[in-house]
């Protein structure tokens, strides 16, 4: 996570989540951000739920990954 922050370094980055339902919930939150004209991804949480989120447990998970761990 050290490496992703020093990456991320006043930096613009965008927040993408993607989850897929089946017997439980993975949910993914990634970054994406430029270097140098080249777009990095970098993976900075996968979860696995026992039950979908809904549009506000979502966003608090958001919230809490970028201001808590990056």
């Amino acid at each position: 996570m050290n490496t992703i922050k020093a990456e991320l370094l006043n930096k613009a980055i965008s927040v993408t989540f993607d989850a897929t339902t089946h017997v439980t919930e993975a949910y993914a939150v990634v970054v994406r951000f430029n270097d140098n004209w080249n777009i990095r991804h970098r993976l900075v949480r996968i979860s696995m739920l026992s039950k979908p989120l809904t549009g506000d447990e979502s966003a608090s998970l958001i919230t809490e990954i970028l201001l808590s761990h990056l």
